[in-house]
């Protein structure tokens, strides 16, 4: 069954900037055989970068395919956030170094909030492109 959402549910989430219900709405598209925007599926797998950096973000390169690592990178580079470009580079350079993995976890650990909002308002603009996907 297509999981649907209301679109006043949808507004009031991305109007409240509410990252955790729109992950479930983004995976719900997905779940039902859709695709999303752009920046909403950045969205998702910048969001998985930044989830994984609390348990070792070398877990994130290791199962990421090099082919979407350089995708997400593209589309990182095009949000013109150069500090995250870096990082994301650095680490698809060193994800099996483990003495230079470790400041790239920590630099996540420290900045994930304030970059996932960042990234959140570019999908904010994709509002009505997620909501026709969820009615």
């Amino acid at each position: 069954m297509k999981a649907r959402y209301s679109k006043q549910y949808i507004e009031k989430a991305l109007h409240e900037k509410d990252a955790f219900s729109i992950e479930g709405v983004l995976m719900s598209v997905i779940g039902n055989g859709d695709q999303l925007p752009k920046y909403s599926d950045c969205f998702l797998k910048i969001s998985h970068w930044f989830g994984l950096g609390r348990n070792g973000v070398w877990q994130y390169y290791e199962v990421t395919p090099i082919a979407e690592q350089k995708e997400v990178l593209s589309i990182i580079s095009s949000l013109n956030i150069p500090e995250v470009e870096k990082w994301y580079k650095y680490g698809m350079a060193e994800w099996q170094n483990e003495e230079k993995i470790g400041a790239l976890d920590t630099w996540l650990n420290s900045e994930s909030r304030t970059l996932k909002s960042k990234i959140l308002e570019l999908v904010i603009r994709e509002g009505n492109e997620i909501e026709k996907l969820c009615s």
